[in-house]
């Protein structure tokens, strides 16, 4: 993830892991030159989730239509949630989280990734193309 910061300001950095709900998955988070380095092990038994999240301290001026994002994948599917962090996107929340899956290429070819920006995908995520989500429910 190279984002560190957005619009201007420093994104402090935390995760969360199924072990809120006694699950077993395992992850870790450093920033690096240029990027935040995600890295970890999801196990599907009791739980089967993890996520890395950081507050906004501004919001997106009116003229934005999207984001762009460079990150360096491993062949799985992703999702990106963006929330106005008040239960956003839980079954109690009044406002939902807007999400987009974020597909990824593995080109490591079984070897170790290299840490230049050579192998980095790029997409950008349209702010109109992001489906509302309340938690597992569909919103109504």
């Amino acid at each position: 993830i190279p984002a560190l910061d957005l619009i201007g300001s420093p994104l402090r950095w935390h995760r969360l892991d199924d072990g809120v709900m006694g699950g077993r998955s395992e992850t870790l988070h450093e920033a690096k030159t240029g990027g935040l380095h995600f890295t970890g092990t999801i196990n599907t038994e009791g739980g089967g989730f993890t996520s890395i999240r950081a507050p906004m301290e501004s919001c997106f001026e009116k003229n934005v239509i999207g984001m762009k994002l460079k990150f360096r994948g491993d062949g799985k599917t992703y999702k990106l949630l963006l929330s106005d962090g008040n239960s956003a996107g839980s079954p109690f929340a009044r406002s939902p989280s807007w999400q987009a899956d974020l597909p990824t290429e593995d080109k490591s070819n079984g070897n170790k990734v290299d840490e230049n920006d050579d192998d980095l995908q790029e997409t950008t995520i349209l702010f109109d193309t992001l489906k509302p989500s309340f938690g597992p429910r569909s919103p109504s």
